[in-house]
């Protein structure tokens, strides 16, 4: 009998998490789901002139239209980033740099 058939059922969750792991496809995911809820992150002013460009190795990179949203965005990053972290229900998000 083949030790295949002992091992618990994996979920669907966890089994798609692997997939997105093994391809290398964890950021774009994770890019896509605060583009989402950017609105609900930064709130809708700040959300109207800012775009997420890339997010890489836990680096959020952002283009802001104006010196003045960058200076506020840096200077709320780390509540930023817990609440972007807590949306992905992870730690995805280190930094963040804005342009």
């Amino acid at each position: 009998m083949s030790s295949s058939i002992n091992r618990k059922p994996k979920s669907i969750k966890s089994i798609i998490d692997q997939i997105v792991k093994d391809k290398g496809l964890d950021d774009e995911l994770s890019q896509s789901v605060i583009a989402e809820n950017w609105d609900s992150i930064v709130g809708e002013k700040i959300a109207e002139f800012t775009k997420i460009r890339k997010l890489n190795k836990g680096v959020l990179i952002l283009q802001a239209e104006s010196s003045t949203l960058r200076t506020e965005i840096l200077l709320r990053e780390e509540q930023l980033i817990k609440k972007i972290n807590k949306i992905l229900n992870n730690n995805t998000v280190t930094t963040i740099v804005v342009r």
